[in-house]
């Protein structure tokens, strides 16, 4: 069990949702903490959403992707630079 102090006013307002909605203080409280922690998971996802979605976050993972391309390609390189050599050295 958990026990919460309210200001007056905000318990009577609390009290007179309740009863409005047909439920007990508990649900009404309960319900309405539902319902921001909802509305704050929404609002983080739009936000992330718009952030992954700027173009400086896509110029970044272009070039990252660019970066990987490169390296898979020096590798290579680098494969027959030792390929050439060794078939010269023999």
């Amino acid at each position: 069990m958990m026990r919460i102090r309210l200001p007056d006013d905000v318990k009577a307002t609390l009290k007179a949702r309740a009863d409005e909605n047909r439920r007990s203080m508990n649900a009404e409280i309960v319900a309405r903490l539902e319902r921001t922690i909802a509305e704050d998971v929404e609002r983080m996802g739009k936000a992330l959403k718009a952030i992954q979605a700027s173009p400086a976050i896509r110029m970044e993972k272009l070039l990252i992707a660019a970066e990987a391309r490169l390296e898979n390609r020096l590798e290579e390189l680098e494969r027959r630079i030792a390929a050439i050599e060794d078939s010269d050295g023999r």
